[in-house]
């Protein structure tokens, strides 16, 4: 948790609001009281939507706010807010844009019978569009995830021990009968990690699956058709060994061709690793790559993935084990 949500930006050229000095960053928010669990999206004009937990009031409420390419808050100081909750703990929440600029946002909110999730949508402008109820009161829910699909918003969520789905227009209104529901065949948890558009309407989602608290908790992929079918015949398995933490779920990236590119740091050696799966469910030549050589007892963990072209970095934490 941080006290004040800043953002550096290091450049040669002060530009703006942002600043090329780490000492002074630009402040998001300065409210009192805590800021958590941000999360940014690039919008096309060089800007970015931003959004996070806010205890300015009690409570973890979700804020947002929208800034210029230069940096500039474009909406009112120390962002709005989106939604008020009642929480004195955080659980994971996701944002993305939509095909016409609008920012989707969804979280999980505390009501009368047990905990909801809602999808929210902002528009440039900062006004809420819509709220869409997708998994109402009732149930464990956690850590739920979206991605924009042509003119529609995926969100998947975890619901006890599994994962459920739901698609929403461009209005949000639901266009699933009911939630889509992905179990564990072999009888475990089955527990919604990331989500990508990939081909023809559909999205690519992982999970983690484990089938005891303290078993191997493993990555595994799977392909949602536009009508809520499984387009793959089974998940397909993202790692071939080794476990990740507790509390991990690793983001993927799209591949630009309706696949995913998955990185992830397993704890039996705590190295990090990438996979390739194509948009029909097959691995790269390569499968599993550890991505740096282990030298010593250097440790490499946290690794994130951004695509280049037709090519891929991973960026990690290195650090010298002493124990």
């Amino acid at each position: 948790m941080i006290k004040v949500l800043f953002i550096a930006m290091i450049s040669p050229v002060v530009c703006a609001q942002w600043s090329d000095s780490p000492v002074f960053e630009l402040a998001i928010c300065a409210a009192s009281g805590e800021q958590a669990i941000t999360k940014i999206a690039a919008t096309n004009d060089g800007g970015c939507y931003i959004s996070w937990f806010d205890n300015r009031s009690g409570g973890y409420d979700v804020y947002m706010q929208r800034l210029d390419a230069g940096g500039n808050p474009l909406w009112q100081s120390d962002g709005i807010l989106i939604a008020d909750r009642n929480y004195s703990s955080t659980m994971d929440f996701d944002l993305d844009i939509d095909a016409f600029g609008n920012a989707i946002v969804v979280y999980r909110k505390n009501m009368v019978n047990g905990d909801g999730v809602y999808a929210t949508l902002v528009n440039p402008a900062g006004v809420i569009q819509w709220n869409t109820l997708v998994q109402p009161a009732g149930t464990f829910v956690a850590s739920p995830v979206v991605t924009a699909v042509e003119n529609d918003i995926v969100v998947g969520w975890i619901s006890d021990e599994v994962s459920k789905f739901q698609r929403l227009n461009a209005k949000g209104t639901t266009q699933w009968i009911s939630p889509v529901t992905l179990s564990d065949p072999d009888g475990g948890s089955l527990q919604v990690a990331d989500i990508h558009e990939s081909l023809g309407g559909s999205v690519i989602t992982s999970f983690v699956q484990y089938t005891s608290f303290w078993g191997d908790k493993v990555l595994k992929a799977q392909r949602i058709a536009s009508n809520g079918s499984t387009v793959w015949p089974e998940l397909v398995p993202v790692m071939f060994d080794n476990s990740l933490q507790i509390g991990a779920y690793p983001d993927f990236v799209s591949d630009g061709a309706g696949g995913g590119f998955f990185t992830w740091y397993g704890v039996s050696p705590l190295q990090s690793y990438a996979m390739k799966i194509s948009s029909d469910g097959y691995f790269w030549f390569a499968g599993q790559v550890q991505v740096a050589s282990t030298v010593g007892s250097t440790e490499r963990v946290n690794p994130v993935a951004v695509r280049d072209g037709n090519e891929f970095v991973v960026f990690f934490n290195d650090f010298y084990n002493k124990y």
